[in-house]
């Protein structure tokens, strides 16, 4: 849903503001402790890696059939660029099974650019997985620093939600 949101931001930016209220509940809380939930560890992913420009992408690889939407891409991509500053690509992996590797080029981007590669990823092996009272940090975006060696090649995990923040020099 966020990476549709990134898309019709232009056109629709009310949308991206409604979603933040209607994805409900993002914390639990009770009288010992607050646990986050994966949505609110979506929600930051996305809010984490937005910037003010979003930027075209062209996907070419394999398709899903989904009962819901027809065929669609079986990575979902969108990116968001802050000039000068920091390039966002953010991949949701549609599979509940396979992992899918990427590779991802960009246009005029070469790595005496990069200042440095950072991956965000939600994920679980277990599709239904969820933070309760018992385990809390079941599910929580891990992060860790990619090589910046063009092209980028990484792989997804089934069910996955991805963030490469490409930090550039000034």
């Amino acid at each position: 849903v966020y990476n549709m949101l990134n898309r019709l931001g232009p056109v629709c930016p009310l949308a991206c503001e409604t979603q933040a209220v209607n994805v409900l509940p993002l914390i639990r809380v009770n009288n010992r402790q607050v646990v986050l939930t994966p949505d609110w560890w979506v929600m930051k992913i996305f809010v984490d890696h937005d910037g003010p420009l979003g930027l075209p992408v062209d996907y070419h690889g394999p398709r899903a059939t989904l009962a819901h939407a027809g065929t669609v891409p079986l990575v979902d991509a969108t990116c968001t660029y802050q000039p000068g500053r920091r390039l966002c690509i953010l991949l949701v992996n549609r599979h509940l099974q396979r992992n899918v590797q990427v590779r991802i080029f960009v246009r005029g981007l070469n790595e005496k650019r990069i200042r440095r590669i950072v991956q965000t990823q939600l994920w679980d092996q277990d599709f239904l997985a969820t933070n309760d009272w018992q385990n809390p940090r079941r599910l929580v975006a891990r992060r860790w620093l990619v090589p910046a060696n063009l092209p980028l090649r990484l792989w997804l995990p089934p069910h996955s939600i991805n963030a490469l923040a490409i930090e550039l020099h000034g």
